[in-house]
């Protein structure tokens, strides 16, 4: 098991300290009290990323009492961190 993409999940209760020690007890717990289970790339990154576009609910009006279903668009999620990728454009060190 590739303990980089896949770690034994705990109680929630018992989260932070097995996150901060990695210690055998806190999953032995939690087998006990019957969660069998793994968190699957749960610390790999995931920006950037498109958030897809849905219907949503906004308050409009006065006060923002009336309730409107309009649709949100799509976007790029965390957009500074495609503008770091190397992209072979631009730049001070262009190479042709």
């Amino acid at each position: 098991m590739d303990s980089s993409i896949i770690s034994a999940d705990v109680l929630a209760d018992d989260r932070p300290k097995f996150d901060a020690s990695g210690d055998q007890k806190y999953i032995d717990k939690a087998h006990r009290c019957g969660k069998v289970g793994w968190d699957v790339g749960k610390h790999i990154e995931v920006i950037p990323h498109f958030r897809r576009p849905h219907m949503t609910l906004v308050w409009t009006g006065s006060g923002r009492t009336v309730p409107k279903i309009v649709p949100r668009r799509g976007s790029i999620v965390h957009r500074e961190a495609v503008e770091k990728l190397p992209s072979g454009f631009g730049g001070e060190n262009e190479n042709f």
